[in-house]
């Protein structure tokens, strides 16, 4: 489970983490379950990745600054690798078992944590819809796995592993974006009865809104790529990369592991990837290897 966030500053945030174990004990000839709850209080900041709570118990940190908007992004997870015995019983696999988990984040400022920006040029269908309609109500956070809550102040944020509060209400007229419209006059009585000019007005407004409503924006949809466009919305396969020819695995060396990848990409007759056309011709083929073996022999 885990939560997502926005904040204003990069100052450190008072983390706090609850959860459950149960662990089987022996008491007056029965066998019974005895519940251990564990909590933990750390402060953490951008530059934490990783923050060890118990053994293979950890919280995974993961933020990015958006230098356009000014904030920082966080998402934060709980995550649990203790070993789980193989056995298919569920007792056997309880101790391994965190129960109802927690997290709570506060700062001593008010209003640090803040809503994400509307975004409607960018996702599915369906991501810009819902950011449509609950554009008049933008939450704090969102919830991995459990529902989130905020206070009043934006200085805390929670997970709550059942939700307790209501739905953010959706915006079905779009008064954020239609203000400038009275709904009433498009309706049908109203539209029957006007004359030639107030129905003009009335539709050509209408139509003036809504052509200025986001539209689909073809180009390379990649945060990863050279030439990434944020305002796409449907990838037409124009992405380019600042790549190491030959580096299937990314990892900024050409070595052994390289050459086996770009064997089983061309035996698998994998889809093109211009990072294993050593040879930039387009093609993937027995002399990508062995250049690639050239290489490879050549620095070492």
């Amino acid at each position: 489970m885990g939560i997502s966030f926005q904040i204003k500053t990069n100052n450190e945030l008072k983390l706090k983490v609850k959860f459950a174990r149960y662990f089987e004990i022996e008491e007056e000839g029965k066998t019974l379950w005895k519940r251990k709850g564990f909590e933990y209080e750390k402060l953490i900041s951008y530059k934490n990745k990783k923050v060890m709570l118990e053994d293979e118990i950890y919280l995974h940190i993961y933020s990015v600054f958006k230098k356009s908007e000014n904030f920082y992004m966080y998402t934060i997870t709980l995550i649990n690798d203790l070993t789980i015995r193989s056995s298919e019983d569920y007792v056997d696999k309880t101790p391994y078992i965190l129960f109802q988990p927690e997290i709570n984040i506060s700062t001593i400022d008010d209003n640090v944590f803040t809503e994400r920006p509307i975004n409607l040029n960018s996702g599915d269908y369906e991501t810009r819809m819902y950011e449509f309609l609950y554009s008049n109500s933008r939450p704090l956070c969102f919830g991995h796995g459990v529902s989130t809550q905020w206070n009043e102040s934006k200085n805390e944020i929670w997970t709550e592993y059942l939700p307790i509060h209501e739905i953010n209400p959706i915006d079905k007229n779009a008064r954020k974006y239609f203000h400038k419209i009275n709904i009433k006059n498009l309706e049908a009585n109203f539209l029957g009865k006007s004359d030639r000019k107030i129905l003009t007005e009335t539709l050509s407004n209408f139509i003036q809104v809504y052509a200025n409503a986001p539209q689909d924006i073809e180009g390379c949809t990649d945060p990863e790529a050279e030439n990434y466009n944020p305002n796409a919305t449907i990838d037409n396969g124009t992405c380019t990369y600042e790549c190491l020819n030959g580096d299937v695995n990314n990892d900024s060396i050409l070595n052994i592991l390289d050459i086996v990848l770009l064997v089983n990409m061309i035996m698998n007759d994998d889809p093109y990837s211009q990072i294993a056309d050593v040879n930039l011709d387009e093609i993937l083929n027995i002399l990508d290897i062995v250049l690639l073996v050239n290489i490879v022999l050549a620095e070492n």
